[in-house]
Order: structure tokens, then sequence, then C-alpha cells
């Protein structure tokens, strides 16, 4: 994340940590502190990826995400 210019300009601290909140309430501790680094790595990455993208659809405009839906459905 330290490279990324994605994560840095759009990392909002407070939502990584409620991130991780919601994570450790689907995970028992133990499970976590037991991966191997680069596993924990990965599901970190793959966890705050999904987050951004699933923000990426709030900024457009009502005519773009009829373009993005119809692109979507093949239309």
């Amino acid at each position: 994340m330290q490279n990324n210019f994605l994560f840095q300009d759009k990392l909002d601290r407070n939502r990584v940590m409620q991130i991780f909140s919601d994570w450790q309430e689907n995970i028992a501790l133990e499970e976590i502190w037991s991966l191997e680094e680069e596993k924990l790595i990965k599901r970190v990455d793959a966890l705050m990826a999904n987050d951004f993208r699933s923000g990426m659809l709030d900024d457009l405009t009502p005519e773009q995400m009829a373009m993005f839906d119809a692109a979507v459905e093949g239309r």
C-alpha cells in the first residue's frame, strides 16, 4: 500500500480501521495471527481494493451510471 498511489491518494484511515474491525468480527483473531505475512498482506490488499472499488461508482452522474449499467448488461 505504501507504494501504491491509489491507496495513498484515496485512503481514509478511519475507513481502513472500520474494514479491519468488520473483518475481525468475521474471523477469529487467532486465525489472523496464524496467517503467514504474505497471506495476510494479500487478504488485507484484497479487502481494501474491494472497498475502494465499491466506492468508485458513487461519483458517477445518473447518465454515466446508465451508460455503465448498459455496458455491463451488454446493451
